[in-house]
């Protein structure tokens, strides 16, 4: 299982010893390397290591993607579209044989410059999110009083049930401006805050609320790229603690909004 639990922890994954649908899904998108492919808005949307090489490739060339997440969505059609008429192609936002030509004609050689993903989050690190929408997941007691605590800050809640996925989605239809589930687990000594991060992106957003609610709660933080973070567009955390503390992590919580929450101050 030793190979098994190095591909989890190079693709963000909970390191376990079941090989489930999740696990083989992602040893799937392993398998399309850019050009296999036409790449283009889809339902489902497409996802794949040759969606990471094309978002990768734009942001070098300052194109902004949204989030390297290796999935082909609104933001990385817009992405491409642009590209194409920057270079006098179709404007189609499918990624075409003359498309990819221009690409990999273009991309600097130096892959190690700074992602125009990144530096758009860095200058706007601390912002107030598009929507005063928080939605919540989770089977912890602390689920309840967040959302009195949110109210109470005008923020408006909704609960998301069901798997990962399906608050993700849920976040997406609403537009939320933050997901958060928040999960208690016997035998978890120490909280743990999940944000997400994967390939060559990580949620600043996600990082710096997490930093903030571990050190409240003297726990640790980890990027992740499971369901819940990576299929959210917007910032997303997981949080994970024993039994107790509720109010604590609660807590906690609210007093890192100002991250994403100006009203959160």
């Amino acid at each position: 299982m030793v190979a098994v639990h190095e591909f989890q922890r190079a693709r963000g994954l909970e390191t376990t010893d079941v090989i489930d649908s999740r696990l083989l899904r992602s040893l799937e998108e392993t398998t399309w390397k850019l050009g296999d492919r036409l790449l283009y808005l889809s339902r489902p949307l497409l996802r794949g290591d040759d969606v990471v090489a094309l978002q990768q490739s734009l942001a070098l060339l300052g194109f902004d993607p949204g989030r390297v997440d290796g999935i082909f969505g609104a933001l990385t059609e817009v992405a491409v579209t642009e590209f194409q008429r920057n270079y006098g192609l179709d404007p189609t936002g499918i990624v075409n044989r003359d498309t990819l030509t221009a690409l990999r004609r273009l991309v600097p050689r130096d892959q190690s410059r700074r992602l125009v993903t990144e530096v758009r989050q860095r200058s706007s690190l601390i912002r107030e999110a598009t929507s005063a929408v928080v939605v919540l997941f989770g089977n912890s007691p602390a689920v309840d009083i967040v959302s009195e605590m949110l109210r109470e800050r005008d923020i408006e809640v909704l609960h998301a049930t069901g798997s990962d996925e399906s608050a993700a989605l849920r976040a997406n239809e609403v537009g939320a401006g933050l997901v958060v589930s928040l999960l208690e687990r016997h035998g978890v000594a120490e909280p743990i805050v999940h944000y997400y991060e994967s390939f060559r992106f990580r949620s600043l957003h996600g990082y710096e609320m997490a930093e903030r609610i571990a050190t409240q709660v003297n726990g640790d933080t980890f990027g992740m790229a499971g369901p819940l973070l990576r299929n959210s567009t917007m910032t997303a955390l997981e949080i994970i603690h024993g039994p107790g503390a509720h109010r604590e992590i609660a807590t906690a919580f609210i007093e890192a909004l100002s991250v994403v929450f100006h009203s959160g101050e």
